[in-house]
């Protein structure tokens, strides 16, 4: 998820200038960069928008505006590493999962209704939502500040969805016998995340127009 904690206040070309860098990271060339042979940057190196987390003092990529450069930065260490794959291979296993369970409920129950086989491959699906979105935007933050805003966005987004899944195969479960109860708590649970995506969404749009 995106926290944006700027060390400083923003200067009016985007990035720091190291001689009136604080004292607080003087000490930063003596700290140990991850072993590559990719030259990684202090957070002293990068824009604003790039080091917003203040306790992440090294092992940033340099700034490429290149997609294919960012996902070369897949095959080495950096300090978006584990974010990267801490969501890249939950993603996977639940692309599989799903495949899993199309074939379980294809051979074991053979009869079942779509909406039952629905009620699990919705939460599933907003999982490889959540978690592919989230790998993207952790694997295009060295891009631009516009991928950083836009993937951002869509990382939140993606968690309202997974959540709102989670919630719509929680309900057909749990009133499986009373219709009318699963139709009402849907509503009830669907509307806000939607209005507060939209509204997400107007937002951006209209940052972009500007």
């Amino acid at each position: 998820m995106a926290l944006y904690q700027p060390l400083s206040p923003a200067r009016s070309d985007g990035m720091r200038d190291q001689s009136t860098a604080t004292n607080t990271f003087q000490p930063l060339a003596a700290v140990k960069q991850p072993r590559t042979k990719y030259r990684l940057l202090t957070a002293t190196e990068v824009p604003l928008w790039y080091a917003h987390n203040s306790f992440l003092l090294t092992g940033y990529r340099p700034v490429t505006r290149s997609i294919r450069l960012c996902l070369e930065s897949l095959r080495y260490l950096h300090n978006e590493t584990v974010n990267i794959y801490s969501h890249l291979v939950p993603a996977g296993i639940a692309v599989i999962s799903n495949g899993v369970f199309h074939l379980y409920f294809r051979h074991r129950y053979p009869t079942a209704s779509w909406a039952d086989q629905l009620a699990f491959h919705v939460y599933l699906c907003t999982s490889i939502l959540c978690f592919g979105i989230s790998s993207i935007y952790h694997t295009l933050l060295c891009h631009s500040e516009d991928y950083v805003k836009l993937w951002a966005l869509l990382d939140y987004v993606a968690i309202i969805f997974q959540t709102l899944g989670s919630f719509i195969s929680g309900i057909y479960v749990s009133f499986y016998c009373e219709p009318g109860l699963q139709k009402l708590y849907w509503t009830m649970v669907s509307s806000p995340p939607l209005l507060f995506s939209s509204a997400l969404f107007y937002g951006l749009l209209s940052s972009f127009s500007s």
